[in-house]
């Protein structure tokens, strides 16, 4: 290990071109150097005009997704243009115009980023009847942007060579493209959402919590009742478990026995997306002390609660209640009133 660290620093200090970031148009030329250097090679042999497609580059998403750098990456494109305009003596070729390219990619619905597929840019640099294709991909970093070039053969479909490059966030290239000052803008964003993020957390993930809960049902069948009802909410161990007390009022139009209800009840949260609950109502008859209403059962209300949503700040869920019909006047049979409805919860 230690001796493969002695080499790599010899190698650094021998070449230091070959570690440092460079000038975007140091850069550029360098790949359009590189790019004519190859096509000498390859095609000596071969009389004729060498016919290069020279594609936009595809940024790589680093967490970056509202970023959009087209003006750096036709500035790239141009600059490699110019190069291997300047290399022409080299060797003979034609550079494929940009609207050609473009008009391949719209009718072929691709898109930059899917010539990362060789497959697809070598299919797109046979319908520009193109004998080799350059593509390239970067990546904006804090201190620098890589980036790297592929430079393929249309016929083969194999890979003549590969290139990759550090270059330096310079205040060209700030003042240009405007990189920092919008890295630094979407920074402030990323920072500023993160403090949200962990402020809601915070309270969403208290041990207890506070709440409150409405519910409207309506009684299933020939006979019209309405039922509203009202609970504070008491939320323990990141609101697994939530205790209720509350009122209830059943509304009808003829004469109730008890039409008002003391509620309490407890929700328990089985996996992340489904809640179960059960909540008894206790009718407040002013004949009848509460104990004597508890001990007979015989009017007492009872509810089932399922939470099909558990939002960030509140619930809906589905409720269904039973209440004996001795509960009104008109009736003395022992037959229940069922009710369906919804109900929601803020916490």
């Amino acid at each position: 290990m230690i001796r493969f660290l002695i080499t790599l620093l010899c190698l650094a200090a021998a070449y230091p071109p070959l570690f440092a970031q460079k000038d975007i148009r140091d850069v550029t030329e360098l790949i359009a150097e590189t790019t004519v250097s190859n096509l000498q090679a390859r095609y000596a042999n071969n009389p004729g005009t060498v016919r290069i497609g020279v594609f936009n580059l595809d940024r790589q998403v680093l967490n970056e997704a509202n970023l959009t750098y087209s003006i750096f990456e036709n500035y790239v494109t141009d600059q490699i243009i110019i190069g291997l305009m300047n290399n022409k003596a080299r060797i003979e070729f034609d550079v494929v115009e940009r609207g050609s390219l473009e008009k391949v990619l719209l009718e072929q619905q691709l898109a930059i980023s899917d010539l990362v597929d060789q497959s697809k840019s070598v299919q797109a640099g046979k319908l520009l009847n193109a004998s080799v294709i350059l593509t390239g991909s970067y990546q904006v970093l804090p201190e620098h942007i890589q980036i790297t070039m592929k430079l393929t053969d249309v016929q083969t479909g194999s890979l003549i060579t590969a290139m990759s490059y550090e270059i330096k966030i310079d205040n060209r290239v700030d003042n240009l493209l405007g990189i920092k000052d919008e890295m630094a803008f979407h920074e402030k964003s990323r920072q500023r959402q993160k403090e949200l993020n962990q402020r809601i957390k915070g309270r969403s993930q208290s041990f207890f919590g506070g709440g409150m809960s409405l519910m409207y049902l309506n009684s299933s069948g020939k006979t019209d009742i309405d039922h509203y009802a009202g609970t504070l909410d008491v939320s323990f161990g990141y609101r697994r478990v939530v205790t209720s007390i509350g009122y209830g009022y059943y509304s009808y139009k003829y004469d109730l026995r008890n039409n008002h209800y003391l509620l309490a009840g407890l929700s328990i949260r089985i996996i992340s997306f489904l809640r179960l609950g059960y909540m008894v109502g206790f009718p407040l008859d002013k004949d009848n002390s509460l104990g004597q209403t508890v001990s007979s059962g015989s009017q007492t209300a009872h509810y089932l609660k399922w939470t099909a949503f558990e939002l960030r700040q509140c619930d809906i869920s589905l409720n269904y209640a039973v209440i004996n019909k001795r509960a009104f006047a008109q009736y003395s049979n022992n037959t229940n009133f069922e009710f369906w409805g919804l109900g929601l919860s803020f916490h």
